[in-house]
């Protein structure tokens, strides 16, 4: 298992943009073959950050992942442009 937290923080003013595109993203991420999970969160103390828990079933699930074309048009194209800041850290279960 792949296991990725990543951290959003979205550029002031673009919050709710970043908002209304993770929502089909995270549906077209969850239909992927290898994803185990994919849940976006959003800030109940600020709205500009967000954080998406995202699990999948092996080093090759999260390859094919981050090769599909959803994630180069949508998260690459369109969401990382509206962020201020990007964490992101790739774990393993022990």
């Amino acid at each position: 298992m792949i296991t990725v937290v990543a951290h959003y923080k979205a550029l002031q003013g673009r919050a709710d943009e970043v908002a209304a595109a993770l929502i089909p993203y995270a549906e077209i991420v969850r239909t992927e073959p290898g994803c185990v999970t994919f849940d976006v969160n959003r800030s109940l103390e600020d709205d500009h950050d967000f954080v998406l828990y995202e699990v999948y079933r092996d080093q090759a699930a999260f390859d094919a992942h981050v090769a599909s074309e959803h994630f180069t048009s949508i998260a690459m194209g369109r969401i990382r442009p509206m962020l201020a800041d990007r964490q992101v850290s790739r774990l393993t279960p022990i």
